[in-house]
């Protein structure tokens, strides 16, 4: 007599919940990255004159350093917290994620060479132009990072790492 195969229950990953403290490298990353944006906002709006060559090479090497880190943080926080997630929207979530980062990357270091190429003054409102869609544009890639967690985290955040979030996002 045959006896059927013995089924084996599924496997039930448990993963452990997060809490600030976790969040804290992407939060200090999310902070570092605002503080720029908000520095590339006040140069964008300058009315009076165009900042000098130096203030631009500045500028610029400010802009490259913090779109190399913010990639290189949020890669490895998402990847430590989400990764070998068998989800499919998971997955998703996080090649968007990702890809954005690189896309933003890309945009920073076209700016910030044409920044610190420019020999002759800019006019202010070219520098406008130039400036405003990349800060604009990590503004909105911090705030999708930001719902994302929300949303993949949303069985395993703490109450507090919750109200962190939601706190950014208000």
């Amino acid at each position: 007599m045959r006896h059927p195969p013995k089924r084996r229950p599924p496997t039930v990953t448990v993963r452990r919940a997060i809490d600030e403290i976790d969040l804290a490298p992407i939060l200090a990353d999310h902070a570092r990255m605002r503080d720029v944006c908000d520095a590339l906002e006040r140069l964008a709006e300058c009315t009076a004159e165009s900042p000098l060559p130096e203030e631009r090479r500045t500028c610029a090497e400010r802009m490259q350093a913090v779109a190399v880190d913010h990639l290189k943080a949020t890669s490895a926080f998402f990847l430590q917290v989400f990764g070998g997630n068998e989800s499919r929207f998971t997955r998703r979530m996080l090649a968007r994620i990702l890809l954005r980062q690189i896309s933003d990357a890309l945009h920073a270091e076209e700016v910030a060479q044409a920044l610190a190429a420019e020999s002759a003054p800019l006019s202010v409102i070219r520098l406008g132009d130039m400036l405003r869609p990349l800060f604009e544009g990590w503004r909105r890639a911090l705030e999708f990072e930001e719902l994302s967690l929300l949303s993949l985290g949303q069985d395993r955040l703490t109450g507090v790492a919750r109200a962190k979030l939601e706190g950014l996002l208000a």
